[in-house]
């Protein structure tokens, strides 16, 4: 009982007199950033190749800039600048994911359960103002997730244990 589907997503969002955020030294405040284009490409693959396993692949590409944004936030000290043609604040340019997991029956009609996943995110821009500080740069890091667990054969409840980032992956969110 083989099962795959596929999907793809093309998408294209233009912002005309865009909402972004500055600090002014003592809070943040609301600027017009003019223009801005995100325009990309999302895919995934949900695959059975045999009954207990599940794998599923995604990956996302995003072109994201400025089309249009003259008075942005300056650097601290600094004056305004003019980040036409930049990247916008927590838009990657890829993404990618991978999850796999097997579940098996028991006698009792219970079932056990394992399954893994590894993420990646490429590198991004994560500071709170959008004044493209290269301080406020996030290399691009990976996380590795697993579990096992057990569910009841109602599928009312379940007990899982869990690690996320089990290899301890420094990042910023």
């Amino acid at each position: 009982n083989k099962t795959m589907t596929a999907n793809a997503t093309l998408f294209r969002l233009d912002m005309e007199d865009f909402q972004d955020r500055a600090f002014d030294g003592l809070g943040f405040t609301v600027v017009n950033a003019g223009e801005l284009r995100q325009q990309g490409l999302e895919a995934d693959i949900n695959w059975a190749p045999v009954e207990p396993l599940r794998i599923v692949v995604g990956v996302g590409y995003l072109d994201s800039e400025y089309l249009e944004f003259e008075g942005a936030p300056g650097l601290p000290g600094g004056g305004n600048q003019d980040l036409t043609g930049e990247r916008r604040t927590y838009s990657p340019e890829w993404q990618t994911a991978i999850s796999v997991d097997w579940t098996q029956a028991l006698a009792n009609g219970m079932k056990w359960f394992v399954g893994g996943s590894w993420s990646w995110v490429d590198e991004q821009n994560v500071g709170a103002s959008s004044n493209n500080d290269i301080q406020a740069m996030q290399d691009s890091y990976s996380i590795v997730n697993a579990r096992l667990g057990l569910r009841s054969a109602s599928g009312k409840w379940d007990v899982t244990l869990f690690g996320n980032n089990i290899t301890d992956e420094g990042y910023c969110q």
